[in-house]
């Protein structure tokens, strides 16, 4: 055996050995597929019944399946519907809101402004304003008190306040205060 191996020969002999091991781990493969197509072939067997039945019902749940389909579809039109309702529900609210803004406001508005005015027109006439200035005075008979009404509103009546707030301050029994006979019979007595 004297025998000289070459580069080639060694190759070969190598490859010999890889492909025998592919081989073998081939063969391991087979017979575990052939193990699990055999699983699988008894637990068909032990529930055919079952799928068949299941098989049998598709063409029921395929017809319940399109019939929800449509249900759906038409409820999808009416509440298509229902949002358009309520799209010119809501555009009528709106308008509704602007006629009121439009119309019954701003016509109340200007019946105030009208209203402002005539009140202006009478309450100044003549360029001053008219004010009604009520005067008391005191008198030493306590069954009368009497009253005026002083409708002009000049520089003397501004005098004459200032006065009577005088009197008032020196004399505190003195008020410009209504004050009914009656009540007056019964505090002096």
């Amino acid at each position: 055996m004297d025998s000289v191996v070459t580069w080639g020969e060694l190759i070969k002999i190598v490859l010999f050995f890889l492909g025998a091991g592919v081989l073998f781990y081939l063969l391991l493969a087979v017979s575990h597929l052939v193990g699990i197509l055999k699983n699988i072939n008894k637990m068909l067997e032990q529930s055919r019944e079952s799928i068949t039945g299941t098989i049998e019902q598709l063409p029921g749940i395929t017809e319940n399946v399109a019939k929800v389909s449509d249900i759906v579809k038409e409820e999808m039109e009416g509440l298509q519907k229902i949002v358009g309702n309520i799209g010119k529900i809501s555009d009528t609210a709106k308008d509704t809101a602007e006629m009121l803004k439009n119309d019954i406001v701003v016509k109340a508005k200007n019946i105030l402004d009208l209203i402002d005015w005539i009140r202006k027109l009478f309450n100044d006439k003549g360029g001053k304003k008219k004010d009604i200035v009520y005067k008391y005075k005191y008198k030493p008979n306590p069954d009368i008190v009497e009253e005026t009404v002083d409708n002009d509103n000049d520089d003397d009546n501004i005098e004459q306040n200032k006065t009577d707030s005088t009197e008032e301050q020196s004399n505190p029994d003195v008020t410009n205060v209504k004050v009914k006979p009656d009540e007056v019979n019964e505090n002096t007595n």
